[in-house]
C-alpha cells in the first residue's frame, strides 16, 4: 500500500472534522442538519441536572415571568417542576406553584388570569378585525 493511500482515512476524518467547525459557524435562521440536531442532543445529554435547569431557566421565553413581580416564586415553581422525579412531574410542587399563583392574583395588572374571557391573542395574531 502507498504512503499516499494510508493517508486518505486521516485526510477524511480532517475534512469530517472541518464540516463539523462549520457548522458551528452557521449563520443565525438556518435549519440545522439532522446530524447537528443529533449532535446537540447528545451536547445536552452530557449536562449535569443542575447545568440543565440552569440553562432551561435562562431561556429568553420566560425572561418576563422571572421580572415580573412574582419572579421569585416563579422561579422557585419551575426549578422545583425542573428537578421533580415524582409521577406526574411536578406534583411534588404543588406549594411552590400554589405561591405563585397567590402572588400572581395579588398582581392582576401584570398577570391576566381570566384567560376563558380573554379575547386578546398572545402573538399579535388576532388584533384586527374579522371581516
Amino acid at each position: 500500500m502507498s504512503e499516499a493511500t494510508q493517508k486518505q482515512p486521516r485526510k477524511d476524518k480532517q475534512n469530517a472534522s472541518e464540516k463539523e467547525a462549520n457548522a458551528q459557524e452557521r449563520p443565525a435562521g438556518m435549519i440545522p442538519s439532522a446530524q447537528e440536531d443529533e449532535k446537540a442532543v447528545e451536547a445536552r445529554s452530557t449536562l449535569t441536572k443542575e447545568q440543565e435547569i440552569e440553562e432551561a431557566l435562562n431561556c429568553p421565553c420566560i425572561q418576563k415571568m422571572k421580572e415580573g413581580s412574582c419572579g421569585e416564586q416563579f422561579i422557585a415553581a419551575y426549578r422545583c417542576f425542573l428537578e421533580s422525579e415524582t409521577e406526574p412531574k411536578g406534583s411534588d410542587c404543588v406549594e411552590y406553584f400554589s405561591s405563585m399563583q397567590k402572588c400572581m392574583v395579588e398582581h392582576p395588572d401584570e398577570y391576566d388570569l381570566d384567560s376563558d374571557t380573554d379575547e386578546s391573542d398572545d402573538f399579535g395574531l388576532g388584533d384586527e378585525e374579522e371581516h
